[in-house]
């Protein structure tokens, strides 16, 4: 029984990582917004270390848990596949089948990586829309703003 408490437990925790929720924005200042973006946002390390650490729970920690089952079933899946090949038969093209299907589970497993930290990256530039209603990142002119310059023309 307690065994199943903690699965509960577990798994209400793993939600609570998942959600976005905004404020209204409309009578925060921008330092608010700021802080508030600055608290809520993701690190693509930390959904790197949660996805290591316990499978699914890097995308729960950015908001989307099925696609982390989705990687855990492929990974899942290529290593089973591998090994029925390699069981089935000693025929030389369910060898390769087999261990091609082996090989794949580590490449599964890099991809993993890889989305979770691009997941995190796309919740935070969402979560900067969200609340800014523009695009992050830093903009930058060469090009000095001057405010009423008159230009003149003089002829010799």
């Amino acid at each position: 029984m307690k065994r199943y408490l903690f699965i509960v437990l577990f798994l209400m925790l793993e939600f609570s990582f998942s959600q976005m929720i905004v404020p209204d924005t409309s009578k925060m200042s921008e330092t608010d917004k700021m802080i508030w973006y600055k608290n809520e946002k993701k690190s693509p390390a930390t959904a790197i270390f949660y996805s290591w650490f316990l499978p699914t729970v890097g995308h729960s920690y950015v908001g989307d848990w099925e696609r982390g089952v989705m990687f855990k079933g492929l990974q899942i899946g290529s290593i089973l596949g591998g090994i029925f090949f390699l069981e089935k038969d000693s025929s030389s093209s369910s060898e390769l089948n087999g261990t091609i299907m082996l090989l794949t589970a580590p490449v599964f497993f890099l991809w993993e990586f890889y989305d979770v930290a691009k997941l995190a990256k796309n919740y935070n530039k969402e979560l900067y829309k969200n609340l800014f209603g523009e695009k992050s990142g830093i903009k930058i002119s060469l090009i000095p703003k001057q405010k009423n310059i008159k230009l003149t023309l003089e002829f010799l």
